[in-house]
């Protein structure tokens, strides 16, 4: 029964050292905001591209930089109670790769499956109690984040703000979840920890040098990056000023979770939010990857 391997994969994270470890340095990283924060220093991993509206567009995570300390704006404190959204993603990704490989390690998986068990099951069992873990400390990250702001600054907020800023802080781990999905799929297929956490770097690499190649003439950077989940892990403050930079992320959210999921090879068609897994013996033959570049750009529609 898939429960009973929840239940049993449960108990051994429960009593393992590695959680006792997260716990404490989940402690860890609200003294350090709460820290910062006293000690009125600038939090930037990125930081303001520019304004729209009067609302600045963060590229990356920016806190503690108020254009107006004794008044601060609506969406300047929701920036600083998520700006440890950095650390939050490298934790998230390190659990997910530690959790879906421990037993890899220990030969536990081997042994399941020669008793007859699914390995597919033992992988959504562990990415399961990895998605709960993580989204119950996000909230609470941001929960506790929130009022030590408000209180700090002594603010306020009404519901409908409060409505904004769930959404906010849901988007924001949905996107996490996809990178996750990611370095747990690389995992799985390479067996290696160190190749899941070099292909989440690259991805955040990726992005800081096609951001900064982003002036110039070239079509593809932005097809590049609508595909890479640590784009809108970076842009997804902006969300303020640019609401459709939501449309795409949850675009992107709906697509690669499930197929990160499923495995394999599929066949995306529409706008590749229509897919299909392409199996040994398909109709469609072998498969290939094919990459056609245009000087002049391409229409996705058109296409």
């Amino acid at each position: 029964m898939f429960v009973n391997i929840v239940r049993a994969d449960s108990y051994r994270f429960v009593r393992s050292r590695f959680a006792r470890i997260a716990a404490a340095c989940f402690v860890l990283l609200l003294a350090l905001f709460a820290l910062m924060m006293h000690g009125g220093s600038t939090f930037a991993f990125g930081g303001v591209i520019g304004h729209k509206d009067g609302v600045a567009l963060i590229d990356g995570f920016y806190g503690f930089g108020f254009t107006d300390p004794a008044h601060p704006a609506f969406w300047e404190l929701l920036y600083t109670a998520s700006c440890f959204g950095l650390f939050a993603i490298l934790g998230m990704v390190l659990t997910m790769v530690m959790v879906v490989s421990a037993d890899d390690r220990d030969g536990i998986t081997k042994l399941a499956v020669a008793g007859g068990q699914s390995q597919e099951r033992l992988f959504l069992s562990k990415v399961l109690i990895v998605t709960v873990l993580t989204a119950v400390l996000w909230l609470v990250h941001n929960v506790v984040s929130l009022l030590l702001t408000l209180a700090h600054y002594d603010q306020s907020v009404t519901a409908a703000q409060v409505r904004t800023w769930l959404g906010f802080v849901g988007t924001e781990f949905c996107l996490y979840l996809t990178v996750m999905l990611v370095a747990a799929l690389v995992t799985v297929l390479t067996g290696s920890r160190i190749a899941s956490l070099a292909v989440v770097i690259a991805l955040m690499v990726a992005d800081v040098i096609l951001s900064a190649l982003s002036h110039a003439d070239h079509h593809w950077i932005g097809t590049v990056q609508q595909l890479n989940p640590m784009h809108f892990v970076f842009s997804i403050s902006r969300a303020w000023a640019e609401p459709e930079i939501l449309a795409h992320a949850w675009l992107l959210v709906a697509v690669a979770v499930p197929a990160c999921l499923a495995g394999g090879i599929a066949l995306g068609t529409g706008r590749g939010d229509h897919m299909s897994v392409l199996r040994e013996g398909d109709e469609e033959g072998q498969h290939h990857w094919v990459m056609l570049l245009s000087r002049e750009g391409l229409s996705t529609p058109e296409v």
